[in-house]
């Protein structure tokens, strides 16, 4: 076989760092196995480990503690990430 062009690889690794929601829904949207492009190359994709690295617990947070902060009736707790 001859070849006009060399075949190389890239090895890429992607990290998704946001709410559970947002990062479940990403990913399930994501590649999963290989794509085959014709007359280009493949793309494989695989996901490291079977579950979310939880990184920050959600915390929960007394009622009370609630308080409007905006005419949008957006809540906050006072608290600064």
């Amino acid at each position: 076989m001859i070849l006009n062009e060399d075949i190389v690889r890239v090895l890429r690794v992607v990290e998704y760092v946001g709410t559970r929601e947002w990062v479940e829904e990403t990913v399930k949207r994501s590649l999963h196995g290989t794509r085959v492009v014709e007359g280009y190359g493949t793309i494989t994709a695989a996901t490291l480990g079977a579950f979310p690295e939880v990184l920050t617990r959600a915390k929960e947070v007394n009622q009370d503690e609630v308080k409007d902060v905006s005419a949008t009736g957006s809540k906050s707790t006072g608290q600064v990430q």
